[in-house]
């Protein structure tokens, strides 16, 4: 077999060194071209590499003097002024990267049934590319493959893709109606970023998705994971029957400023609240609940962007955790910036890495006894005060003399119990919550106690990511915050 490879291989460059290089010298009819030969495929053949031609509609040859042309290669037309209409023909096997990058007045690209590969930032910016059938053995749709291209309003996705890569579509500001067959498995962050007439279908057929809230959403089948939500609402509530946030799920969302977790979510993916610039408020409806959450990075806590915690409408200045809490989770409080002080109890065993990282504000500590095993990075960026007998340093620390800093009145040792300390009732007199009546909120007496007025703003334009089980029709209902 591989003898007969060679013969062929030896039969097509002596064919194209002594016919075709000497008459086109890499050139023909305006595309540049070359030999492309590969030793991991049977396939033989020209491709073009450039294309210098004056023509509004080109037509890329199929063969070139009885050769097929079997590519597109990276940047071949990338940066073009003139085509507004190209034609690939049958046969070629791929399309490289940035092929069509930036191509000023391109419009139309017909691609054939042969093409099984399209590299990544194909299309890119390609601004008056208006439709686009995608041909039906493609498996992925690469990163950036149409970002930024702003007329682009109709896509024909293949039946067979399986994944969609990061940004795939971003800031396609035209987009309308897109359906997912029932072979996507996986998209990734940003697919639909600052696409605000998005529609999003899913096929009744797909056993791993499904779509919510008119198209700007995505769940897994089951209704217990929130994938991705790329709509364009500032105040989101999050439904009781999500367990899971997936990773990226809000990735880049500039139009979301408020959002309330119920007690069901377990779990958080990587980086779904990465680049969420504009968040300001974080609601949580159980505090036992979200510190049993499992936070996959950083970037998978809100609290990172926000400005504020709440406890159902009372603001979490410190957080008293009981006897039963033997274990802070990594990134349980990273970057919470309303967060002034915490206390812990004996039987705490450990506090994940960076647990408490970024908590700018946090300045006071109380009863961290040594032997706690402390994660990487804790403390990361915290000035702290620790009251304890046995007050000590660690690599994830910075802790500060008492005669460096002077305890808050409101959390010193002999506190009267009944002015400075509140327990919210959210967080007793239930089986579920591990606190019971030690997790406590503590808030001096001139702090308000609900969410600042200057949040209620965005209240309006509010969304609850639910689903109708019978119908899968979203809910969506107008706000209006007492």
């Amino acid at each position: 077999m591989k003898s007969i490879k060679n013969f062929r291989r030896t039969i097509f460059f002596l064919f194209a060194s002594v016919f075709l290089f000497p008459i086109y010298a890499l050139s023909y009819q305006g595309f540049d071209i070359q030999v492309l030969d590969s030793e991991e495929s049977d396939a033989d053949g020209f491709i073009v590499v450039g294309y210098n031609g004056q023509d509004e509609i080109v037509t890329v040859p199929k063969e070139i003097g009885g050769i097929p042309v079997i590519e597109i290669g990276d940047r071949a037309f990338s940066e073009n002024r003139l085509a507004s209409f190209v034609i690939i023909p049958e046969g070629v096997e791929k399309i490289g990267l940035r092929a069509f990058y930036n191509c000023a007045n391109l419009e139309i690209v017909k691609i054939p049934e042969s093409v099984t590969e399209i590299g990544q930032n194909a299309f890119e910016h390609s601004e008056k590319l208006k439709k686009i059938t995608l041909p039906s053995k493609l498996k992925t749709i690469e990163e950036n493959l149409f970002a930024n291209c702003y007329s682009l309003s109709e896509v024909k996705l293949p039946e067979e893709l399986e994944k969609i890569k990061e940004r795939a579509f971003a800031h396609c500001e035209n987009l309308v109606d897109i359906t997912l067959p029932s072979s996507v498995s996986e998209i990734e962050q940003g697919v639909f970023m600052d696409c605000p007439k998005i529609n999003v279908k899913v096929s009744a057929l797909n056993e791993n998705l499904r779509a919510i809230q008119q198209g700007k959403g995505l769940i897994s089948k089951d209704g217990k994971k929130l994938v991705a939500y790329f709509g364009t609402k500032s105040y989101l509530i999050v439904a009781d029957n999500f367990t899971k946030i997936g990773a990226f799920a809000f990735y880049e969302n500039k139009s979301l400023r408020k959002i309330e977790f119920p007690r069901t979510v377990k779990t958080i993916g990587k980086d779904a609240f990465k680049g969420c610039e504009n968040l300001k408020d974080v609601v949580v409806e159980n505090i036992s609940a979200w510190n049993k959450i499992d936070f996959e990075n950083q970037d998978a806590n809100p609290l990172m962007y926000a400005e504020n915690f709440y406890l159902n409408g009372e603001p979490v200045r410190a957080l008293a955790f009981g006897e039963s809490i033997t274990e802070i989770k990594d990134y349980a409080y990273s970057g919470c910036k309303s967060l002034l002080g915490v206390s812990f109890e004996k039987n705490l065993a450990s506090i994940g890495k960076e647990a408490f990282a970024d908590c700018k504000n946090l300045t006071y500590i109380k009863n961290l006894k040594p032997g706690v095993k402390i994660g990487e990075n804790a403390f990361k960026n915290v000035s702290i005060f620790v009251e304890s007998q046995n007050a000590f340093r660690d690599d994830g620390m910075n802790i500060n003399s008492a005669s460096e800093i002077d305890a808050p009145e409101t959390y010193v040792e002999n506190r009267n119990e009944n002015e400075s300390e509140k327990i919210h009732e959210s967080a007793v007199g239930n089986e579920e919550n591990e606190f019971e009546a030690e997790n406590a909120v503590f808030k001096s007496p001139d702090e308000t106690t609900k969410i600042n007025e200057d949040t209620k703003a965005a209240d309006s334009d509010y969304e609850k990511l639910i689903f109708e089980e019978e119908n899968d029709i979203p809910l969506e209902t107008d706000f209006d915050e007492k």
